[in-house]
């Protein structure tokens, strides 16, 4: 089979050979949305989500949430949360739409990737399960090319030697699970 043909079918086959040649996660798309210092902590394997209660809501809500799916699909760089081969619909389930745009770029991001890879007429979905909100997302020729300009941003911001500078609001950052890492002073 030509890799320029495959079809929602093929993308289950997919492994992380094939997604290889690409270093950039979903969760470093979404975290460029967020705060480009937490891309930055995240990148440098700086990890603090294990001491987070938002994180531990947000993994509650997705093993709680469509447990009939098979979820959980690695492919190295992308993490899929569950795929429906016959559909050709790959799906996101997130604990809340405060994020939207971040959530939105992240899946559109994983149809990326993964048309690079040959797979065709895909579409993304994003689960919101708690506020039982779904959104659907269609890759577009204008979002591969945004998409180009951010991965390249993402790698500039990776490459630098420190942290950017700069915070958020500290309302918005107290939920982070950087928050002690960037607002202790």
């Amino acid at each position: 089979m030509e890799e320029s043909s495959k079809t929602g079918e093929q993308i289950s086959d997919l492994n992380q050979d094939e997604i290889g040649d690409i270093y950039i996660t979903g969760t470093q798309v979404n975290f460029y949305f967020h705060c480009q210092r937490q891309l930055w902590l995240f990148s440098h394997l700086i990890r603090t989500e294990h001491e987070s209660d938002l994180v531990l809501q947000g993994r509650l809500v997705h093993e709680n949430s469509f447990q009939r799916e098979t979820k959980e699909i690695d492919l190295g760089a992308i993490n899929l949360d569950f795929f429906d081969v016959k559909a050709g619909v790959l799906h996101e389930v997130k604990h809340s739409p405060s994020w939207s745009k971040a959530h939105e770029w992240q899946v559109l991001y994983y149809l990326y990737v993964l048309k690079q890879k040959g797979a065709r007429d895909l579409t993304g979905k994003i689960h919101y399960p708690r506020q039982k909100e779904t959104y659907t997302i269609q890759l577009t020729k204008q979002h591969e090319e945004k998409l180009s300009q951010i991965l390249d941003e993402i790698k500039l911001i990776i490459d630098k030697p420190i942290p950017p500078q700069g915070r958020m609001k500290k309302s918005i950052c107290s939920s982070c699970s950087y928050f002690e890492f960037c607002w202790v002073d």
